[in-house]
């Protein structure tokens, strides 16, 4: 008896390559942030120590969006939410 797979092949490629995708714009984000942080410092006349901090916010920005994501998708529905992010990631 042959079990066949639950799931199509080809969906869950295309699925994962998806979400690689999505980790691929986050680190290309981080390295256009390390890009700008010169002109930054120059411009605004910031300290190491303050640039340190300006860069781990977007960090922290991300990790606490990532533990309220779960809720606010629970409450206002997937599509509004992926919509509202990528008008926010197209807005910049």
């Amino acid at each position: 008896m042959s079990s066949k797979g639950k799931y199509n092949k080809n969906v869950v490629i295309v699925v994962a390559s998806i979400a690689a995708t999505g980790g691929l714009l986050f680190g290309f984000d981080t390295g256009v942030i390390s890009g700008a942080i010169p002109f930054l410092q120059d411009y605004f006349e910031l300290t190491d120590s303050q640039i340190e901090n300006l860069t781990a916010l977007g960090l922290i920005g991300a990790v606490v969006g990532a533990l309220f994501t779960g809720q606010i998708t629970d409450m206002l529905g997937r599509k509004k939410v992926i919509l509202a992010s990528a008008f926010v990631f197209a807005t910049g």
